[in-house]
Parts: structure tokens; C-alpha cells; sequence
């Protein structure tokens, strides 16, 4: 039986517990594809997030990253078209961002998470199953109302910013604020004086 590949990635700051979660993978049965860094020296973890997220859109397979918190990674790897990757903390979030969110790709904080924090997270988030009658109807919609990037962008681009047209599809399901009473601040309210009981001797 072909072992299922999880496509694995980290800068310098995740190096450590990505070889940890690799062998953990190893013993539950998966293959790992590694894409870097392969030390501890300085890396640039937007170079690593993009290999990972192209490798796991190309295959539509699944994969895992690693850095500081996750939270960088996740950020670069959602520019790539077909990739939803989230920065799972604990197993509910695992759980929820395979069941709910057809996550692809698991992005962890290093520096946040210990290592049986990391493997319980690794074990949720690889088995746990799409809800298929829900969730991939909410998924879908998202995805339409989101722009895609086949490419990386820079920060300084335009393109970072969400159009009027876009801005429009998203509000327009949205129902308008009812418009709030006004309250006068300026008038005092009589004051309420409380007598107490006499104390008994």
C-alpha cells in the first residue's frame, strides 16, 4: 500500500521540531517530503513557505510548516492559489480546521509549542475528515469572494488591497445596522438615598 506523502518545510527556527514531527510521521505510517532549511542557520521562511504551499497545490496533496509561531508561514503560503493553510495551537483547532476549514496545509509555532503539543496536533489534524454535506458549500463561497494569487506579492503592491468591486460582494449579504436610540448624557437622574435600619444596642 503507497504511503500517503506529507509535503514538510521550516526556517531555522523550526528546524528542530521539524525533525521531530518527521519521525513521528514515519511511525504513523506517512512519508515525508522535505523541503528545507536543513540546519539551524538563518533562514528565510517566506522561501521555505512558498516551496512547501506550490509542492502541496501542484500535488493536491497535504503538508506541514514550521517557524517562531506559524503565523508568518501561514500568511505566505495563503498567497499561493489552492492552498488554506492555518496556524493550528491546540487539537480543537486541529480538529476544526481539517473538519470545517478543508484545511491543506498545517502551519506550527515552534517556539509556542511543545513537542507533545505538536504531535497531538499532527495526529488530529492528518485523519480528521471534511463534513462534505457543509462545509465545502462555505468553503467554495469564501474562495469566490477572495481574490487568488498564482504568484507571491510584494507588500508595497496595490493588488494587496481589496477592490471596490470586491468589497461590494462581500458586504452586500450583510444586513444594516439598526439605527441606535440616542442617549442623553447630560440630564442627571434623581439621586436614590437608601436608609439602613438603626443599629440595635
Amino acid at each position: 500500500m503507497k504511503k500517503e506523502k506529507i509535503i514538510i518545510g521550516s526556517d531555522h527556527a523550526g528546524f528542530k521540531l521539524k525533525e521531530k514531527i518527521k519521525e513521528f510521521l514515519n511511525k504513523l505510517g506517512y512519508e515525508c517530503e522535505d523541503l528545507g532549511t536543513y540546519n539551524e542557520k538563518l533562514s528565510d521562511y517566506p522561501e521555505i513557505a512558498l516551496k512547501v504551499a506550490k509542492k502541496v497545490a501542484e500535488s493536491n496533496g497535504r503538508g506541514i510548516l514550521l517557524c517562531g509561531t506559524g503565523l508568518g508561514e501561514a500568511i505566505v503560503a495563503n498567497k499561493i492559489k489552492g492552498i488554506r493553510a492555518t496556524n493550528c495551537f491546540d487539537g480543537y483547532t486541529a480538529k476544526m480546521a481539517r473538519s470545517h476549514n478543508n484545511s491543506n496545509l498545517l502551519c506550527l509555532g515552534a517556539r509556542i509549542l511543545n513537542l507533545d503539543e505538536a504531535k497531538k496536533i499532527t495526529k488530529i489534524y492528518k485523519p480528521s475528515a471534511i463534513n462534505l454535506t457543509t462545509e465545502l458549500k462555505f468553503n467554495e463561497a469564501i474562495l469566490n469572494l477572495l481574490p487568488s494569487y498564482d504568484t507571491p506579492i510584494s507588500l508595497s503592491s496595490p493588488r494587496t488591497q481589496i477592490t471596490p468591486e470586491e468589497l461590494e460582494k462581500i458586504a452586500k449579504p450583510l444586513k444594516p445596522i439598526k439605527k441606535l436610540p440616542r442617549i442623553n448624557l447630560t440630564k442627571k437622574k434623581a439621586s436614590t438615598t437608601i436608609r439602613l435600619p438603626r443599629r440595635i444596642p
